[in-house]
């Protein structure tokens, strides 16, 4: 069930609106392969100054209330990370470009996708550099900086799992019980690296990492159930 808004929200949100002077949004999680809202150009790009986690639960695509699943949020950068893309970029991803017309239903179709049944994510302007298009050259030389809307995680939200240590992120991916309306955690983490491969993003050597690990426990669960 939706939270009912309180005045406070819906004038924070109303202010992010107006912080939004671009026409770019940056996505990095399902918003890459299924977008809701119609755009006039796609790029590639590096939101500077974040990075991926898996550090929301997930209460209606990837779970429930009850059974939640796990989705993929923005925290600020690690500086001490051991992955060197997250140290030199940030987080790479999808941008969108949109109508300047179009801007504010795109941001309330952006909400209600993101934000349901509750507000975990605020949105607000960073810079992200364009990276070179497909068929354009490889050596950065067609970079630009533009600034784009960024969904980034309420870290006081009750939504939020905090920065999760791998067993724990593997054990809820590898529950097929943790269910909601588009699927598991696992699906949807096999859809994000599917997306950045189509779109040649460099790998996220940690959510391979996640990934590779988690098909490996299932594995050698259903062998061993198969030997009992």
């Amino acid at each position: 069930m939706e939270e009912e808004r309180s005045d406070e929200e819906l004038a924070e949100v109303e202010s992010e609106f107006r912080q939004w002077k671009s026409a770019w949004i940056f996505t990095y999680g399902s918003l890459m392969w299924n977008p809701c809202f119609q755009f006039e150009e796609r790029r590639l790009g590096c939101a500077l100054g974040v990075r991926r986690s898996f550090c929301l639960y997930s209460w209606e695509h990837r779970g429930t209330p009850a059974n939640p699943g796990l989705v993929l949020g923005l925290l600020p950068q690690h500086h001490d990370t051991a992955q060197q893309q997250t140290l030199e970029c940030g987080c790479t991803g999808v941008v969108y470009r949109v109508k300047e017309e179009d801007k504010r239903a795109v941001f309330a179709a952006l909400q209600l996708r993101e934000n349901r049944p509750s507000r975990c994510y605020y949105a607000v302007p960073r810079p992200v550099r364009l990276l070179p298009s497909e068929g354009e050259s490889g050596d950065c030389s067609g970079e630009r900086e533009v600034e784009a809307l960024v969904f980034m995680s309420i870290t006081t939200h009750k939504q939020h799992a905090g920065d999760l240590e791998d067993e724990a992120v593997l054990a809820m991916l590898c529950d097929a019980s943790r269910r909601g309306k588009s699927g598991t955690s696992l699906e949807y983490l096999s859809s994000t690296l599917t997306t950045m491969a189509q779109h040649s993003i460099p790998p996220d050597t940690h959510l391979h990492h996640l990934h590779q690990q988690a098909n490996l426990r299932l594995s050698n669960n259903s062998n061993n159930n198969n030997k009992q």
